[in-house]
């Protein structure tokens, strides 16, 4: 760093640089979004959404960034469905519209659940995504819907207080913890069954299969031949 102009001389003065930038940092998210006009690489960095210039994901302006929550509640990752792109924070769901040349703009769903995980997040015919309390589908325009809440629901703690997870017939609940955070992923199959892998919470690898037509969750497991 360097001075501009002389600030004198002081003894222990105190030093601070409010909003210090950091070069060559790797964002912890980053995904693509294509309209028919442009295409643009989006990223999250702390309570902040950052993109690149329309048509040229290697390049950007220290301009491009949108305040979209807040510090103690950061950016966890985004995803592109039906020509929307919209990003989760900790606590809430944000869609964003606008364009890289203008820039853009957040709208908070209301109601929305929180992304826990950024690997645990599946895009097809419909999003899902893990939250604090359970696993959430929604069509972009419908509310969410907890799909664990009848089968599944005391695998995962409530955020209302209902107490610690329980096994239910066998299957031990997922170790919701932010060190676990990288083992807990979501994957939509061609047939449109949703896929949870997670590690129980005796650190055995495990895997949930919701069926849609059935409405319902099966074990699902893995075997070496």
């Amino acid at each position: 760093w360097e001075l501009i102009h002389s600030i004198g001389s002081a003894t222990n003065a105190a030093w601070e640089i409010p909003v210090p930038v950091y070069a060559g940092q790797a964002l912890p998210a980053i995904w693509r979004h294509d309209t028919e006009s442009y295409s643009v690489m989006f990223a999250c960095d702390g309570p902040y959404l950052r993109w690149s210039m329309g048509n040229s994901p290697d390049a950007t302006r220290s301009t491009h960034y949108l305040e979209v929550s807040e510090s103690n509640d950061p950016l966890v990752m985004g995803f592109s469905y039906n020509g929307r792109c919209g990003v989760f924070s900790t606590n809430r769901l944000f869609w964003i519209t606008g364009d890289p040349v203008n820039g853009f703009r957040k709208d908070e769903v209301p109601n929305g659940h929180g992304l826990f995980s950024r690997w645990a997040l599946a895009v097809g015919k419909r999003i899902a995504w893990l939250a604090k309390d359970g696993i959430y589908e929604t069509g972009g325009s419908s509310p969410d819907t907890d799909i664990v809440d009848l089968d599944l629901g005391p695998l995962f703690a409530s955020e209302e207080g209902g107490g610690a997870p329980t096994s239910i017939n066998g299957v031990k609940a997922p170790k919701i913890a932010s060190t676990e955070a990288a083992h807990l992923r979501l994957d939509y199959a061609d047939d449109n069954s949703l896929f949870f892998f997670y590690r129980d919470t005796s650190a055995n690898r495990a895997c949930l299969r919701y069926v849609p037509w059935r409405n319902g969750w099966l074990p699902y497991e893995f075997a070496q031949p």
